[in-house]
């Protein structure tokens, strides 16, 4: 992880300035109707804090996390909202402490090993009939590519990964197509709800 967060540390603004207009509207119309109204959601890898401002424009109470730090500044100056900086290596979360997490793009560069032990951190954190959201590129590769480390996911290791966690069940699943326009390359997506 080390290699991909100085990565972003280096390409911080070319990061934000390609990313934070990226049109979300087709993930987010699948996500907020699943949380409570007022919920809680932790931004998982807030990376540019378009997401962030977005859900907390809804009315949600939003707690952004990066391990990136200088995300956390422009997530802090774009909502006023001041991330968590850690890795999710180390991140501490209180138990039933959040209505949905929001991992878009973010678990994508844990090693796959090491997957399994953040969705578990991530399980304890959400409350009862919690949503959990997360999305990789589709595919089997796992490695370095393009400065970062990335684990691509398909249906079957995806399904293998979850029944590791235990008590998350799954709610929906598609692919779709690189929302940002300079982009090509399909991503899988995935909604879960804590039993």
């Amino acid at each position: 992880m080390s290699e991909t967060i100085s990565y972003y540390a280096r390409t911080a603004d070319q990061f934000i300035q390609n990313t934070v207009h990226t049109n979300m509207d087709s993930l987010y119309k699948e996500f907020v109707p699943l949380v409570s109204p007022n919920g809680t959601i932790l931004d998982l890898g807030c990376g540019s804090g378009k997401d962030t401002l977005y859900f907390s424009q809804q009315g949600f109470h939003v707690v952004p996390l990066d391990a990136t730090k200088e995300f956390v500044a422009h997530t802090f100056r774009l909502t006023g909202i001041q991330p968590v900086h850690t890795s999710f290596a180390d991140m501490e979360l209180a138990p039933q402490s959040f209505d949905a997490v929001w991992a878009c793009a973010s678990l994508l560069h844990v090693p796959r090993t090491e997957l399994a032990d953040v969705l578990k951190k991530i399980r304890a954190a959400l409350k009862p009939q919690g949503i959990l959201y997360l999305s990789f590129k589709y595919g089997t590769f796992e490695g370095m590519r393009n400065g970062r480390y990335f684990t691509d996911m398909d249906e079957f290791s995806l399904a293998s990964l979850m029944d590791k966690t235990g008590d998350l069940s799954l709610h929906k699943q598609w692919i779709s197509e690189d929302v940002r326009p300079d982009k090509k390359g399909s991503w899988l997506n995935a909604l879960y709800r804590k039993e």
